[in-house]
């Protein structure tokens, strides 16, 4: 629910994220943010069976300073990988039910 750039800086895919709309939060907690929210996501493989997520998420009017956080994944051998879109959508309500942070 805002706009995205990617780029590859080396083995890492970097997307710049801003102009989130209200309808987000920032976790599946439903963390609010403003519309000064700027997230840098900063995705690469450490290794074969690896996948490094870090993401920072800045929003200056509502925190008082930056949260990074760094997911690793693992792959398995049997997993089908989809595409996720983010939006507006049944998709994105249900999952906003199901995680408990749907906004009141």
């Amino acid at each position: 629910m805002g706009d995205s750039i990617g780029k590859w800086e080396g083995d890492t895919l970097v997307v710049d994220s801003t102009g989130f709309n209200d309808k987000t939060w920032v976790d599946s907690e439903g963390h609010p943010h403003s519309d000064g929210l700027h997230v840098v996501e900063r995705i690469r493989r450490a290794d074969h069976d690896h996948l490094v997520d870090e993401v920072t998420v800045d929003d200056p009017k509502t925190y008082t300073k930056p949260i990074v956080t760094k997911r690793v994944f693992d792959f398995e051998k049997d997993w089908n990988i989809a595409e996720f879109v983010c939006e507006d959508s049944d998709v994105f309500r249900n999952y906003q039910k199901e995680s408990g942070a749907e906004k009141k």
